[in-house]
């Protein structure tokens, strides 16, 4: 693929379930889970700071933690959940990924190993949206170790909460990121520089949890109408501000919090909401909120229906939301949904649509002034996945 793609800690995210089981593979489950985040949680430090990565007395340490966390992902490749289609596009390039990333830091590129641990925290938010906060237990993990003052600032805690599904207290410092640029003067604003890309992010992040995970559009609204509105935001930082905020004033109208718990009703909702979706809007971003809306409705469905015989038609519409929503909020899993459509139901009629679909998201990837120049191994993928709905 043109970027490797993957939601690091998908693994991780079997706790949800782990809490619901009994006997030894609860216990195994919550286990590894638990080794892994402790890996993950250990490297922190190292990610926050370049000084710390970078120097050699730590090698031997970080390297103990990496190969800790390959080994649980390699260790959960048997585990149910994990094979479901909801988890399965995220899970399977985790090993590859961090193996690379344990070879760049062992070689002259520990650059490339930093940004890559510092891309995790951002990949594995596609995965840990897929389910709502009243069904899902926080990661059991102790967090006395990992308090603020071990972050840089207010929002690399809260992406860090974020991670552990403590949405509770991650928002609690989204906000503070906003509310500490509300506060500043007017005049001292405009002699001081202020990253609102990072303010954009804690925004959305807030937007993400109040409709995404749990739906409740009025908090949504009530943070954009709080932190929307600054005089020295950037036009078109203002300008999606109020998009998203007439978005989800369309949404208030016609959606209810919905609960899609089996093929009929996911078909139902589909011709409801998903088949009129104008092609223009998607591109535009007028669709977002909708998009993000019906993606919490569609990994919950997968998640909890994995073998029903409609899962394709959540998978298609999973790759169109992940593709967009890629550009404002988190890294895209769109490629991986939409063949996973195809490799696991090559025989139902949507498999079509997911192969059309993934092939005109390579193209264009791959598209420019000079012309279309797709890669041997990608036209390779592509004639293999078209192999299989034409048998």
């Amino acid at each position: 693929m043109k970027i490797q793609i993957l939601a690091f800690l998908a693994f991780l995210s079997v706790s949800n379930f782990s809490m619901a089981m009994t006997g030894p593979e609860a216990k195994t489950t919550k286990e590894v889970m638990n080794k892994a985040l402790g890996s993950f949680v250990n490297l922190q430090p190292f990610i926050h700071d370049p000084n710390k990565f970078y120097d050699k007395k730590h090698d031997e340490y970080i390297n103990v933690q990496l190969q800790n966390i390959i080994d649980v992902f390699k260790s959960g490749s048997h585990n149910a959940k994990l094979n479901a289609p909801g988890f399965k596009p995220s899970f399977e390039t985790i090993s590859s990924y961090l193996i690379a990333t344990k070879e760049a830091f062992n070689s002259p590129h520990k650059g490339f190993a930093h940004n890559r641990l510092q891309a995790l925290s951002g990949l594995c938010m596609s995965c840990h949206t897929q389910l709502d906060s009243q069904n899902s237990s926080r990661f059991s993990v102790s967090l006395k170790a990992v308090r603020r003052d071990s972050f840089q600032s207010d929002f690399e805690y809260a992406e860090f909460l974020f991670l552990l599904r403590d949405f509770t207290s991650s928002a609690r410092y989204y906000e503070r990121v906003l509310a500490e640029v509300k506060a500043i003067d007017l005049k001292k604003k405009m002699a001081t520089p202020i990253n609102f890309e990072t303010y954009k992010k804690a925004l959305q992040r807030l937007v993400t949890i109040n409709i995404k995970i749990s739906y409740k559009p009025e908090q949504a609204l009530a943070y954009i109408d709080k932190y929307a509105s600054d005089r020295l935001l950037p036009p078109l930082v203002r300008d999606d501000f109020t998009s998203w905020k007439a978005q989800i004033k369309d949404l208030q109208k016609v959606y209810t919090p919905w609960n899609v718990s089996n093929a009929e009703e996911l078909l139902r909702f589909e011709k409801k909401y998903l088949n009129g979706l104008d092609e223009e809007g998607l591109g535009s971003g007028a669709e977002d909120m909708k998009l993000l809306a019906m993606s919490g409705v569609l990994t919950k469905f997968l998640n909890f229906r994995p073998n029903s015989k409609e899962a394709p038609h959540a998978l298609y519409w999973l790759g169109i939301a992940e593709e967009r929503l890629h550009f404002n909020f988190f890294y895209s899993l769109g490629e991986l949904y939409l063949k996973e459509c195809v490799e696991r139901y090559p025989k139902h009629p949507y498999a079509k649509k997911c192969f059309k679909k993934y092939e005109e998201i390579i193209v264009s990837g791959f598209s420019g002034s000079a012309g279309t120049d797709i890669p041997s191994d990608e036209q390779k993928e592509l004639s293999r996945l078209k192999s299989l709905i034409s048998q």
